[in-house]
């Protein structure tokens, strides 16, 4: 058929534990694509998961195109069979578009929508809320799926030695409305050296007034001169988190600032020896209702590799991990040595 068609199947199975998990049951799936033409393909899915407390069957009939120049264009309907909860019949919209301003700058738009057709959405016990179930599910508030209208404005800006690009994102979900901004930035200060930095805050409020906030900034600089056999990698980031009204959670905050550092020797394809000095480190500064805490934790690692001869190498590897105080030291010690096969063997 021109190789129009394409078919796929996978299966998991978990080996040693119960299946009667909704994180992980058996999985069964089958798919299907056909390509119509040049701009538009035909998608179609099956899904069987089998465990104690869990069983669903999915079935996924869509299709996805470039109806233009820089458009995608996807849509699709679904239905989701869970015995304890019927079924439930779902469509999946959603349109981008990519325009080009100029040589240097482009913007793009996007537009998301999933609305419940007919039935529930079931919620199923789960080891974290927060994430899926593994079968017919994608990450939600408190639900297997949620209805929910989405939409995001992209830029992207390129010049001859630095770029930059950002997103705005806006989510009205059934469970939580959620807002998020996204943005790197990248230069490069003279050949071999490269200096990064990105900044993420996301927003989640949910109807019954509880508020979570997720923000953070790190730097970055990569130092690799040519003709050097020395590199330096540095990465300092700043997080914060809180959690503010929820009914059965206390409120709670957290800052961390986090550092590492990574020194690298490489003799290259003509030498024998490479190695790496690491050193990171962490504070952390939680406050949840009255009480507040304080921690600190670094590490400092160092591997080296020798090629003795031709198909052997000598490996050294040790850490040292330090936790609130020089009274708190763990060094875990792991010399090695080994061998690799010569290339000229065979």
């Amino acid at each position: 058929m021109d190789r129009r068609l394409e078919i796929s199947s996978d299966v998991a199975i978990p080996f040693g534990m119960s299946a009667e998990s909704a994180d992980f049951p058996a999985r069964y799936r089958m798919g299907a694509a056909y390509t119509l033409t040049d701009n538009v393909r035909l998608i179609g899915t099956y899904e069987l998961a089998e465990g104690e407390a869990f069983e669903s069957q999915t079935v996924q009939l869509g299709f996805d195109s470039t109806p233009w120049t820089g458009a995608r264009l996807t849509g699709g309907l679904n239905q989701a069979s869970v015995p304890e909860f019927g079924p439930r019949t779902y469509a999946l919209f959603g349109i981008a578009q990519s325009l080009p301003i100029n040589e240097r700058l482009t913007i793009d738009v996007a537009l998301e929508s999933s609305a419940t057709i007919s039935g529930e959405i079931p919620e199923i016990d789960r080891p974290d809320s927060d994430y899926p179930a593994a079968a017919g599910g994608y990450i939600g508030a408190d639900a297997l799926n949620e209805d929910f209208t989405a939409i995001s404005l992209g830029a992207a800006y390129r010049a001859d030695i630095w770029s930059w690009n950002g997103r705005l994102r806006s989510r009205d979900g059934d469970a939580a409305d959620r807002f998020g901004v996204v943005t790197h930035v990248l230069r490069q200060l003279e050949s071999g050296i490269v200096v990064g930095s990105s900044l993420r805050v996301f927003q989640s409020m949910t109807p019954e007034g509880a508020e979570t906030i997720q923000a953070g900034i790190d730097l970055s600089i990569a130092c690799r001169p040519m003709h050097s056999n020395w590199s330096i990698l540095n990465r300092l980031e700043f997080q914060y988190d809180a959690l503010t009204g929820a009914e059965d959670e206390a409120d709670a905050r957290s800052r961390r600032a986090i550092n590492n550092f990574a020194l690298s020797y490489d003799e290259g394809d003509t030498g024998r020896l490479m190695g790496t000095i690491y050193y990171g480190s962490k504070f952390v500064f939680a406050r949840f209702e009255d009480q507040e805490f304080e921690g600190y934790v670094d590490m400092f690692g160092i591997e080296a590799r020798y090629d003795v001869r031709s198909g052997s190498t000598l490996a050294c590897k040790a850490a040292c991990i330090m936790r609130g105080t020089p009274n708190n030291t763990r060094s875990p010690s792991a010399p090695r040595s080994g061998c690799r096969p010569s290339p000229t063997l065979g």
